[in-house]
C-alpha cells in the first residue's frame, strides 16, 4: 500500500483526512441538541490543516462508502451519538440496521490500514477500547460511562483545539491532557454534572472517580501530532535515541555524561534538539557491540533523510534487520559456546532441543523472529539444566527474565514480527516507522548490556621469542564497530603472552583487545575478507542453506547481500600441504572449505546427522 504520494519536500500531496460521523436519534427525549454545535466546532478546528469527511446522519453502509472513496488516507475516526459498551447507535440504513457492534466494526477501520485514532464521543464505549487496539489502531478515546451531551461537545472541542494548534506540534496525549484539565476547571469534582445519570447504563454515583474520558494508546502512539498525520513528517530517531540512551546508561560514561547534563540544565525534549541528539546519536553507534552499532548508526541516517516514496519501507526494513541480527548474536554465541563445551564432555540434551538446534543449522530458509526467540529459551534452557554443569557465555542474558513467556519481549518480538508481513504485503505506513522504531528500542533497551561487549575479527598473529625470553604473539586483528572518532571496523595491533584463535571472529566481554576470554563465533558468524585474505573486515551472518545442494549462505551485514560458500574440497589424502599453501588462492579456497568442515562438525555434535537433498 502507499499511503500517499512522497515526492521529495512536497506540499501538493492531498491532505489525510477525519471521518465524522454524527448519529442521532430524534425519539423525544433521546435527541442530542448539542450534535449539530459538536460538528460546526470539529469542521472550524480542521479547516486547512486535514480534511473533514463529514457524515451527518452516519449509517454503517455510509462509512464503509468514505473509506472506499477515500482510500488510505482516513487517519481519524471521530464518532459523536448514542452508544453502549457493545455498539455504537447508528442511523437505520436501507435494511434497517440501527447499530455497528465494536467487533466487527473495530475489525473493518484497522484493516484499512490508515486509521491511527479513533474518538468513541458516545456514552460508555469503554468496553470497546480492546477490540480496536487490537485490530491495530494506535490511539483510542472513550468515555467510562453516560456522559452528557454539552460535557461531550465540549470536551471534544477542547481536544481538536489542542491537537489543531497553530505550531501543529501538541501530541495526542497533550491534546487529551488539555482538555481534561478544561473539563475539571469547568466542572471541578462534580460528577453530578458531568454524568448523564438518567442513563440506564450509569450505576451508582458511588462508583464515580477520575475523568469521564480515557486515552488508550498503543507503543507510543500518544507522541503523534497533527504535522505527522499531514504530510507524514514525524521525527524518527526521537523515541530510538532517547530511550536506548537512558537503557545503555549503567554500561556507558559517555551516555551518563550526557544525560546529566541535560538533566542539569533543565532540557526535558532534549532528543528532539539536534545539538544533544546528534551527539547521543553518536555514543549510541560507538557504544553497541560492533555490527550492531554500525546498523544503527545506518537507521539513524534513514532517519534523517528527507522524505520519499521509499523511505518508510527503508526505515522499517533496517528496524527489523537490527532485531534479527542481535537475536542472531546471542544465538550464534550460546551455539558456539555449547558446542565447545559438548567437545570437551558430553551433555544432556534432550530430543527436543536438539531437534531445535538441528533446525536452525539445517534451515532452507532465514527464520522468523519468533523463531529465533524460541531458539534462544532452548539454548538458555539448556545452559541453565543444572546436570550439564555449563557457564553462560553471556551471563546477563541468564539475570533477565525477558525469555519468559509473555514478557514485553516476546510481546515486542511478535510486534516487530507483525510489522515484517505488512512489508511483505506493501500495507504499512508511516506510523508504522514509529512503531517499528518503538519495538526495536524496546528491545534493544532489554539487551543494553551488549554494549559492555565488544567484537574482533583476529587476522594474523605472528609468534615472537628473542633469545632467553618469554614469547610474545602478535595479534594483528579488527575491531569491529564504530569507536569515539567514528572509525568503523578499524585495524589494529596487540602484542600478548597468548594466542588466541585466528580467522575468527571473536565476542568478548570488556574493552580494547582484552579478549583473553571470549566466545568464537566462527562458523555462524566469519570475516569473508580474513578468509580471503582481503583489506578491511567483510562480516558475514549465517543465514541459511541452499535448499537443492545445502550449500552455506551467510548475509554480509553491510548491504544484506548473500554470500555463497561452498566445499572445494581441495587438501586431498596424499596432498602436499606445505606445497598447497604456497598458493593465496590454495589458501583462499583451503579456509572457506574449513568453514564448511567446521559447521558440518557443529551439525553432527549439537543437532545429529544434517538433512538428506538427494531425494528432492
Amino acid at each position: 500500500m502507499k499511503p500517499w504520494c512522497f515526492p521529495v519536500k512536497c506540499h501538493t500531496m492531498p491532505l489525510p483526512a477525519i471521518l465524522i460521523a454524527f448519529a442521532n436519534n430524534r425519539t423525544p427525549g433521546q435527541y442530542l441538541s448539542e450534535l449539530e454545535k459538536e460538528q460546526q466546532a470539529l469542521l472550524d478546528k480542521f479547516s486547512g490543516k486535514i480534511e473533514p469527511i463529514l457524515l451527518q446522519q452516519a449509517t454503517l453502509d455510509r462509512i464503509v462508502d468514505r473509506f472506499n472513496k477515500f482510500p488510505g488516507r482516513i487517519r481519524i475516526f471521530h464518532f459523536a451519538g448514542h452508544a453502549n459498551p457493545d455498539a455504537l447507535l447508528l442511523e437505520p440504513d436501507a435494511e434497517g440496521f440501527d447499530k455497528s457492534y465494536a467487533a466487527g466494526l473495530a475489525a473493518y477501520i484497522g484493516s484499512q490500514n490508515s486509521v491511527s485514532l479513533v474518538f468513541l464521543n458516545g456514552c460508555s464505549t469503554r468496553a470497546q477500547v480492546d477490540l480496536f487496539i487490537a485490530a491495530g489502531i494506535q490511539a483510542v478515546i472513550a468515555t467510562t460511562r453516560p456522559i452528557r451531551d454539552d460535557v461531550a461537545r465540549l470536551f471534544a472541542t477542547d481536544f481538536y483545539t489542542s491537537f489543531c494548534a497553530e505550531n501543529r506540534e501538541n501530541s495526542i496525549q497533550k491534546a487529551f491532557d488539555d482538555a481534561c484539565n478544561l473539563l475539571n476547571t469547568r466542572f471541578g469534582d462534580a460528577p453530578q454534572d458531568i454524568y448523564d445519570t438518567r442513563s440506564l447504563h450509569f450505576g451508582s454515583m458511588q462508583d464515580i472517580s477520575g475523568n469521564p474520558y480515557e486515552l488508550s494508546i498503543k507503543g507510543r502512539a500518544v507522541e503523534i501530532r497533527l504535522k505527522d498525520l499531514e504530510k507524514g513528517e514525524k521525527a524518527l530517531n526521537e523515541t530510538l535515541t532517547r530511550q536506548l540512551t537512558e537503557a545503555i546508561r549503567p554500561y556507558s560514561t559517555d551516555a551518563e555524561r550526557l544525560l546529566k547534563y541535560v538533566q542539569a540544565q533543565g532540557i526535558s525534549n532534549w532528543e528532539s534538539q539536534l545539538r544533544y541528539s546528534d551527539k547521543a546519536k553518536q555514543i549510541i553507534a560507538y557504544s553497541f557491540v560492533g555490527v550492531i552499532g554500525i546498523q544503527l548508526s545506518k537507521l539513524m541516517a534513514i532517519g534523517k533523510e528527507d522524505m520519499s516514496e521509499g523511505k518508510p519501507r527503508k526505515y522499517i526494513e533496517k528496524c527489523i534487520y537490527i532485531a534479527a541480527r542481535s537475536l542472531d548474536l546471542l544465538c550464534f554465541a550460546l551455539i558456539s559456546a555449547l558446542w565447545d563445551a559438548i567437545a570437551q564432555q558430553p551433555r544432556t540434551l534432550s530430543a527436543a532441543q536438539q531437534a531445535r538446534i538441528s533446525r536452525r543449522l539445517d534451515e532452507n530458509f532465514e527464520p522468523s523472529l519468533p523463531d529465533q526467540l524460541d531458539l534462544l529459551r532452548t539454548l538458555h534452557e539448556i545452559f541453565s539444566q543444572p546436570e550439564n554443569g555449563l557457564t553462560v557465555p553471556i551471563p546477563e542474558l541468564a539475570a533477565l527474565g525477558v525469555l519468559a513467556e509473555g514478557s514485553d519481549f516476546q510481546q515486542t518480538i511478535r510486534h516487530l514480527h507483525a510489522l515484517n508481513e505488512k512489508l511483505d504485503k506493501s500495507q504499512y505506513d508511516l506510523l508504522d516507522c514509529f512503531e517499528a522504531e518503538n519495538q526495536l528500542a524496546t528491545l534493544l533497551g532489554a539487551l543494553s548490556f551488549l554494549v559492555s561487549y565488544r567484537m574482533a575479527s583476529i587476522k594474523h598473529i605472528g609468534y615472537n621469542q628473542t633469545r632467553h625470553a618469554d614469547p610474545g604473539y602478535l595479534h594483528r586483528y579488527t575491531a569491529l564497530g564504530i569507536d569515539s572518532k567514528a572509525n568503523v571496523d578499524a585495524e589494529k595491533i596487540n602484542y600478548t603472552s597468548r594466542t588466541a584463535h585466528t580467522d575468527a571472529v571473536l565476542l568478548y566481554h570488556g574493552g580494547g583487545g582484552h579478549y583473553q576470554s571470549y566466545v568464537n563465533l566462527s562458523p555462524f558468524v566469519i570475516d569473508y575478507n580474513a578468509l580471503t585474505g582481503e583489506h578491511g573486515a567483510k562480516i558475514c551472518f549465517y543465514r541459511s542453506q541452499d535448499i537443492g545442494d545445502g550449500t552455506l549462505e551467510y548475509l554480509f551485514l553491510e548491504d544484506n547481500s548473500l554470500v555463497r560458500i561452498e566445499k572445494k574440497g581441495i587438501l586431498k589424502p596424499d596432498s602436499d600441504f606445505n606445497e598447497l599453501m604456497i598458493s593465496s588462492e590454495n589458501r583462499k579456497v583451503f579456509n572457506l572449505d574449513n568453514v564448511v568442515d567446521q559447521f558440518r562438525e557443529a551439525q553432527r555434535c549439537l543437532g545429529g546427522e544434517t538433512l538428506n537433498f538427494d531425494d528432492l
